[in-house]
């Protein structure tokens, strides 16, 4: 059952950051923050997709092989604003490369699209790396810290075996 309550709780340390997956007809633009790739096996579930805990997974057990996703934060340099894309392992090697190539992956000005308009269609990175790292690049973020915190809000709609709960008038 919900729990409701007039208390608003406390925002975690990264609040104001979005998660964020490569949209069908936009280009994502933005400087890379961090210096390295981070990411994790994941399971959709039909409706988010959330980090496999392993060994005993319910979701592995039932059958269903997961998908490594990496999570790469960047800052829109007009914006501001700073989000984490959620890549897949194919277009993640790919920023890997660049990654390698320049010895590191912080201060990589990264264009980011699919090359047709559908949510699924394989994703493409353009990468070059800025002659000076701005001066005003925001430090790096704990992107295990980011991903924890955004699936322990979501662990709530999840009952003890990992799958979703059907609730009526479930807050999300």
């Amino acid at each position: 059952m919900t729990t409701w309550t007039s208390n608003i709780p406390a925002h975690h340390e990264y609040s104001t950051i979005q998660l964020l997956r490569v949209p069908a007809a936009t280009k994502l633009l933005g400087i890379t923050i961090n210096r390295t790739l981070e990411g994790c096996i994941t399971h959709w579930d039909g409706r988010r997709t959330s980090a496999c805990p392993g060994d005993e997974c319910p979701i592995h057990r039932a059958g269903h092989a997961g998908r490594w996703h990496a999570y790469v934060p960047i800052w829109g340099q007009t914006s501001g604003k700073i989000a984490v894309i959620q890549l897949t392992a194919l277009a993640a090697g790919a920023l890997q490369e660049e990654a390698q190539r320049w010895g590191t992956l912080r201060g990589l000005l990264i264009q980011i699209s699919r090359v047709k308009p559908r949510d699924n269609a394989r994703i493409v990175i353009e990468a070059r790396k800025l002659p000076t790292e701005p001066l005003d690049l925001p430090q790096p973020i704990d992107v295990q810290r980011f991903m924890d915190a955004i699936w322990n809000e979501q662990s709530h709609s999840r009952n003890a075996n990992g799958q979703t709960r059907k609730e009526p008038h479930q807050c999300e």
